[in-house]
């Protein structure tokens, strides 16, 4: 018999709609039947991923009404949509990944009586700073409908021990007999085979004699841009030569706001806009150093990447950063928020890095598409055999 899974995202935008795609792809067909539910994506989102619905070997069916912004009624025809969609599929498992489709589906799931239901936390939106000004407003109301959610939810993965212990330990989202940790899943072939090529620089108009960092992330408040230039500005000062400077990755929302702030710090000349990149891994080979400040994360795809592709990094120690990292076996940590140890971080991966090809290798053991994949599938016929057994 086929275990039948059907996995949930607010929308195919960000980490998670990637990672999750990854993973379905090498699951076993023949132990395996998954299905994609998905929403739609909002003005506001710097991308998309629609090509995952035009190549994905598994059917992805369209929720039209949820989007991540709380519309009342709206939700209330994607909590209905959910309920047919899973009175016809009958899934097994059903796997949710993002605030709004774990509200939504495992109220559906819980209301059709599906045996399995699975919580999977990509990273946490109740720390300092995500919603802005309205967090210590916003930040508890959604603590309180994830643990209550939780009480009647099978499992919790989450995707780094790091994040594992939050939930545990912090948040109390979850005893931690009911979680579970699943690495995000990368396929990393093409990074870790990309043969460095530091001329490509110079087709993004800086020195080909230059110290090159690179952020890869887009412009929203979580990625703290501005922590990373004011750092990138002080190793600037101290190390003029070779002249240092930085590609930023990305677009988004907060994009004039970097802009001005380039200006105000001096570094205009020195920073450099490469807007949406689909490219990473050639973007990576053409860079010296990997640069990271966020304020909140979960496992960051573009570090995993970075190390993948032998790029030394500096990066703040948020989320499962260190379990990426090994501490710092395998890049520089600095606290968030602190700009000038985020700088002596910078040094440290300038100056002294790990031997980057061991580490390229440990990366991909833990974090390649298929060893997750694998660890996925037991862990779901472990939860369906237990449940089995119970009834």
């Amino acid at each position: 018999m086929k275990i039948r899974v059907a996995h949930s995202l607010t929308r195919l935008a960000g980490g998670p709609a990637y990672r999750t795609d990854i993973v379905i792809r090498y699951l076993d067909p023949d132990r395996f039947d998954t299905r994609l539910y998905y929403g739609s994506t909002s003005a506001w989102d710097p991308s998309s991923h629609d090509e995952i619905v035009r190549s994905a070997p598994y059917p992805c069916v369209h929720i039209p009404a949820m989007q991540r912004e709380i519309r009342p009624l709206r939700d209330a025809v994607a909590l209905a949509a959910f309920a047919r969609e899973f009175r016809s599929f009958s899934p097994h498992i059903v796997h949710t990944h993002e605030s709004k489709d774990a509200l939504l589906a495992r109220v559906a799931a819980f209301a059709c009586g599906t045996p399995i239901v699975l919580r999977h936390y990509h990273g946490f939106i109740y720390g300092r700073g995500y919603f802005g000004k309205q967090s210590n407003l916003l930040a508890p109301v959604f603590l309180g409908i994830e643990r209550a959610l939780n009480h009647t939810t099978d499992a919790i993965l989450n995707i780094s021990e790091g994040l594992n212990r939050q939930a545990v330990e912090d948040y109390h989202l979850a005893p931690r007999g009911k979680t579970f940790v699943l690495n995000n899943a990368f396929d990393l072939e093409e990074f870790s085979g990309q043969p460095r090529d530091p001329g490509l620089r110079q087709g993004w108009g800086i020195p080909l004699h230059s110290r090159l960092f690179v952020m890869v992330a887009n412009f929203q408040t979580p990625k703290n841009h501005a922590g990373g230039l004011r750092a990138f500005a002080r190793f600037a000062k101290r190390h003029p030569e070779p002249p240092a400077h930085l590609a930023l990755a990305g677009q988004g929302p907060l994009e004039e706001e970097i802009r001005r702030l380039v200006q105000e710090l001096g570094i205009a000349d020195r920073v450099h806009f490469l807007g949406h990149r689909k490219d990473i891994a050639r973007v990576l080979s053409g860079c010296d150093l990997f640069l990271m400040s966020s304020t909140s994360e979960g496992t960051p795809g573009a570090l995993v990447e970075a190390l993948a592709a032998r790029v030394p990094s500096a990066c703040t120690n948020v989320g499962g950063i260190a379990d990426i990292t090994a501490g710092e076996e395998r890049a520089a940590l600095a606290p968030p928020w602190e700009d000038e140890q985020l700088c002596n971080a910078m040094e440290r991966a300038a100056f002294s890095p790990p031997d980057m090809h061991a580490v390229s290798a440990a990366i991909a053991r833990e974090y390649g598409a298929r060893e997750v994949a694998n660890r996925l599938m037991e862990l779901y016929e472990e939860l369906w055999l237990r449940k089995t057994l119970r009834d």
